[in-house]
């Protein structure tokens, strides 16, 4: 199993404590990375702060790279030692590789950012193609790109990250993205009315015409789970299924 943990890390309090807090819950092993691609106001000390990072990776047996702008940063202000990535595709390609045999399972925790989904649907799919030589590349991306942006879109603003859960095996592909709902809402209530706005026909009688809609015509299964606050949309599609 392969675990990959994107921090993102900008100059104020806040966002420090959050980096702390999903570092307490990372795992041995885990592949962490720390987003500096909009880092400012740190001058000198983003050098140190990073190594402190790294110094408490290494000693959880993890491993740290820092995601960067295309220009990089100043020369010395991050060790050699540290990896560096221009982009999350190649960070996760790097770091977590390819994998090499079934079943496999990828769990990934990342900012939610719409900008980093089409990265992330990329190294996915290509990691089924990798594993499973299947026509049905692009339906399992455009399942990864709606269900993470789905939990995206419905996340709180106050809670900046989802789970991804991708597993591949002999028969297909099961996606769980999991994230923390808006405490202002019942998940369960809003989820049963847009599941109910499908018909036997497939014809979707909401306002929208994408989300759990496309969802549930691309996948052989669709399941939402609640617990507390956490909400989980869980997706399955068999290889050789037809294409809506």
């Amino acid at each position: 199993m392969k675990r990959f943990l994107l921090v993102p890390l900008i100059a104020d309090e806040v966002s420090i404590a959050r980096y702390q807090v999903q570092a307490a819950h990372s795992r041995p092993g885990e592949e962490i990375a720390v987003d500096l691609r909009t880092t400012h106001g740190f001058g000198d000390g983003l050098g140190e702060l990073v190594h402190e990072f790294a110094t408490t990776a290494g000693g959880n047996g993890q491993s740290l790279s820092v995601l960067t702008t295309p220009e990089g940063l100043p020369d010395g202000l991050i060790h050699d030692s540290i990896p560096r990535f221009t982009g999350l595709e190649e960070c996760l390609s790097s770091r977590l590789g390819m994998p090499d045999s079934l079943p496999c399972t990828v769990q990934l925790t990342l900012p939610t950012a719409l900008d980093d989904l089409p990265p992330l649907r990329k190294y996915l799919a290509s990691v089924q193609a990798h594993l499973v030589a299947d026509e049905d590349s692009m339906p399992v991306e455009m399942l990864v790109d709606e269900v993470c942006q789905n939990a995206i879109e419905n996340s709180p603003s106050n809670r900046n990250h989802f789970e991804v859960c991708f597993m591949v095996e002999e028969t297909g592909v099961r996606i769980e993205v999991s994230n923390i709902s808006d405490d202002s809402i019942v998940p369960e209530r809003i989820m049963k009315k847009r599941l109910d706005s499908f018909d036997d026909s497939g014809t979707y009688l909401g306002e929208r015409g994408r989300g759990l809609f496309l969802i549930a015509r691309l996948a052989d299964d669709l399941q939402i789970r609640t617990d507390d606050e956490r909400i989980t949309v869980i997706v399955s599609r068999r290889f050789g299924s037809a294409s809506p």
